[in-house]
């Protein structure tokens, strides 16, 4: 018997699907040639968008170095024009006037406030006018400059070729004079003076140079515990062993440079202990130890 293969012309089920499959395959080159035009695009977009961006941010960076410039600019301006130097007052003085010190500070009026140059203003007046000590510089907006005056204070002399030459704590020489200037001030002795000029602080030789730190650290003691109306004179000759005379009554020997102002204070509690009407020499060259040698 002979056996017929079955077959389906007419199936709708398979006819489509063979048809989506030729339509498929037919039209998958065009969609994919879309697809990668299209990338194509982007990527050309974002390419050419780069410059762009680039510009902008220069211009932007541009534009605000421009803003920057005018805003110093305007800054400069209005500090030119609302900080000028009208007035100049001093404080403190006694020794000078107060025009003096201005004359001194050489300060212009009209002149900008804000880059006013205090350092060389205060050097103006010390080099110029040597009983000036120190000088604080205020400056009060809008326009005024205040000089505060610290004035030296004459202390002690040193002698040189028949001169005497007043000088303050740091050894800085105030003025010269003749014996009839000095007065009470202490007379310092052992110590000579190279090229002496009033208004700079004493120059000594090489072999000096220690001695007159010494000497120095001393009188600054002296100014600070108010021991200098008590204080006649200092022997400086031997830096090993510096003396000075003290109360009309004692000479102190100080030994070494070395702890001073501990042996000051020493100094003060040995004159307590010791009879009123004393005399003598009171040795404190020793550490920590004080010998009274009457005379």
């Amino acid at each position: 018997r002979r056996r017929e293969r079955a077959s389906y012309p007419d199936s709708p089920t398979l006819t489509g699907v063979m048809t989506a499959q030729r339509t498929f395959s037919s039209s998958s080159v065009p969609i994919l040639n879309v697809w990668t035009d299209l990338k194509r695009g982007n990527d050309m977009t974002q390419t050419s968008a780069l410059p762009r961006r680039r510009r902008r941010a220069r211009n932007t960076g541009a534009v605000k170095a421009a803003l920057y410039i005018i805003m110093v600019f305007c800054m400069v301006a209005g500090t030119s024009v609302f900080f000028e130097v009208a007035d100049v007052r001093v404080s403190g003085n006694a020794d000078y006037s107060q025009q003096d010190i201005i004359n001194a500070a050489d300060i212009r009026i009209g002149s900008n406030l804000l880059f006013l140059n205090q350092a060389a203003v205060k050097s103006r007046v010390m080099n110029a006018l040597p009983y000036v000590d120190d000088v604080a510089i205020t400056r009060r907006a809008p326009s005024t400059v205040v000089l505060t005056i610290s004035e030296s204070i004459p202390l002690a002399y040193v002698e040189l070729d028949g001169a005497m030459f007043i000088i303050d704590k740091r050894c800085k020489i105030l003025g010269k004079s003749d014996m009839s200037g000095v007065g009470d001030l202490i007379r310092v002795e052992g110590i000579k003076p190279i090229k002496p000029s009033v208004g700079h602080k004493i120059a000594a030789g090489v072999e000096e140079a220690s001695k007159l730190e010494y000497l120095t650290e001393l009188l600054g003691l002296f100014s600070r515990r108010e021991m200098d109306g008590s204080v006649s004179s200092v022997d400086a000759a031997f830096e090993a062993n510096i003396s000075f005379e003290y109360m009309g009554r004692f000479k102190v020997s100080l030994g070494k440079h070395e702890k001073l102002e501990y042996k000051l204070e020493l100094l003060q509690s040995v004159i307590e202990k010791i009879d009123a009407t004393a005399k003598g020499t009171i040795d404190l060259s020793e550490d920590r130890e004080a010998h009274f040698i009457p005379s």
